[in-house]
């Protein structure tokens, strides 16, 4: 099934089969432990200069960029902004909420129209304690 999150962006697009398969920590997902994800996942489109999230906010996403770019930026104790990195399709942002307890260390910004796929931790915690059996484990 093709992805047409490059072709089309607008709110209410569900998440598709193929959203999460093209990350690694769910390449080998079963077509069943796939569409448990796809139930949990969710679609985000955010416009250029929109804040996917900021930084200092307690991480509770993960993001897989679909379309678009974001840029990464830090603001330092002088008030200084700093970019860090960019990032494109294919890219994630926001990974790390998946084993710690943080709060996001920069903020990203929506560099252009961008949709994303991802997870609130909540969601996906409840899903990995419910199948732990399955591919869909992180720990």
């Amino acid at each position: 099934m093709k992805c047409y999150c490059n072709d089309v962006i607008h709110n209410g697009m569900q998440v598709t089969d193929n959203c999460f398969r093209e990350l690694w920590l769910f390449e080998d997902l079963t077509d069943e432990e796939n569409a448990q994800c796809r139930a949990i996942g969710s679609r985000g489109v955010f416009h250029s200069g929109q804040a996917i999230f900021l930084q200092g906010d307690s991480a509770q996403e993960m993001f897989l960029i679909k379309a678009g770019r974001i840029k990464l930026s830090k603001v330092l104790e002088n008030g200084t902004e700093v970019i860090l990195d960019f990032r494109k399709a294919g890219d994630m942002i926001g990974e790390n909420m998946i084993c710690e307890e943080i709060r996001y260390p920069v903020t990203a910004w929506a560099m252009e129209d961008t949709i994303t796929c991802g997870f609130n931790k909540n969601r996906f915690e409840t899903l990995i304690g419910e199948n732990k059996d399955t591919g869909c484990s992180y720990k």
